[in-house]
């Protein structure tokens, strides 16, 4: 999508360029380039109605590239807006030797911003650290991977963290690859559930759930690591010890070489899955205006119910009270697992 700039001048200022667009070729230099990358933002969040007067934003903040450059980018552009309020969210995983520098980082960075800051750990809310919870499923030799314990913790550790503290959206750093990613491994898996779950827009399902947004779905992961170099932003670069996602590797060494080869290609496929569930709600709609036709309400419902409560209908817990399709939520069967 992007690359360093060597031999040019800004496009607007003529100023020594920081980089070029590979696509559109346009020059930035590190001023314009950051104005470029915050008004980018700004635009996504208009486009898919991510922020709202009198919202409370939820900011995960990992102290990774990602959600650093997140909570810059929204702590500037929201600067002037006094009904909208910022609140950074860290997850404790409880990885010894990692989580640590993250952690520093976080709160580092609130505190510059002036943000007020609140951390949850995986020990306080499930009784265990993600090293623990490794230690334990090694002895009792359960073949799950770290990642398929922490995904569904974190997971469920952000939305209690958001509705803690009386959020109405929950924020989140994933980038225009990340996305792209989320998109095609969904295809890949023939998960159509989450294919058509992925929405850009906050959706308001129920109580249950905090909607989350991303509004660096449009930045590419190039450009989010030049604005934080731009910005003399701390943030980790070490990668997680239990990182072991082996099929998103390939789907991201896969994109990353079309990307070089044909620049756009990222930003075609997220603008297709759009037009996929556009058409969907479009038909939704036209459905729900001759409702009469048919024998069921539930073609007369909305598309967000139709692709989330029909499909895939959502209880409460019985032991955590939180969200689920089933009795028990992901998070309280792994702990059952881990505790028999």
């Amino acid at each position: 999508m992007t690359k360093k700039a060597k031999k040019s001048t800004c496009t607007r200022c003529e100023r020594p360029a920081y980089y070029i667009d590979s696509l559109s070729h346009n020059a930035y230099c590190k001023r314009c380039f950051i104005r470029h990358i915050r008004k980018k933002v700004r635009k996504t969040i208009a486009k898919y109605h991510m922020i709202t007067h009198g919202d409370h934003i939820a900011v995960g903040l990992t102290g990774g590239k990602d959600s650093v450059v997140l909570l810059d980018v929204l702590a500037h552009i929201l600067k002037k807006s006094k009904k909208v309020k910022l609140t950074a969210v860290t997850i404790d995983e409880g990885i010894s030797g990692y989580r640590e520098e993250g952690l520093a980082i976080a709160t580092k960075l609130a505190e510059e911003f002036e943000i007020e800051h609140k951390i949850f750990s995986f020990e306080e809310l499930y009784g265990a650290t993600l090293d623990q919870v490794v230690q334990i499923k090694t002895q009792k030799n359960l073949p799950k991977t770290p990642c398929s314990y922490c995904g569904p913790f974190r997971r469920n550790a952000f939305n209690v963290a958001a509705k803690s503290i009386n959020a109405t959206k929950f924020a989140t750093g994933h980038n225009l690859d990340d996305e792209v990613e989320t998109i095609l491994l969904n295809l890949m898996r023939g998960d159509h559930i989450r294919f058509l779950r992925l929405f850009r827009e906050p959706i308001q399902v129920n109580d249950l759930f905090v909607p989350k947004i991303r509004p660096l779905v449009e930045i590419s992961q190039p450009e989010v690591i030049l604005y934080a170099l731009a910005r003399n932003l701390p943030f980790q670069q070490i990668s997680c010890p239990y990182a072991q996602d082996a099929m998103r590797n390939d789907i991201r060494n896969m994109l990353t070489s079309f990307e070089e080869k044909r620049p756009g290609t990222l930003f075609h496929i997220l603008h297709f899955h759009d037009r996929i569930l556009k058409i969907l709600q479009q038909l939704q709609k036209n459905t729900r205006n001759h409702s009469e036709n048919f024998d069921t309400q539930k073609n007369a419902m909305s598309y967000s119910n139709l692709f989330i409560n029909e499909l895939h209908p959502l209880n409460r817990c019985k032991i955590c009270n939180e969200p689920t399709s089933q009795e028990l939520c992901q998070t309280c069967k792994l702990l059952q697992q881990l505790s028999a």
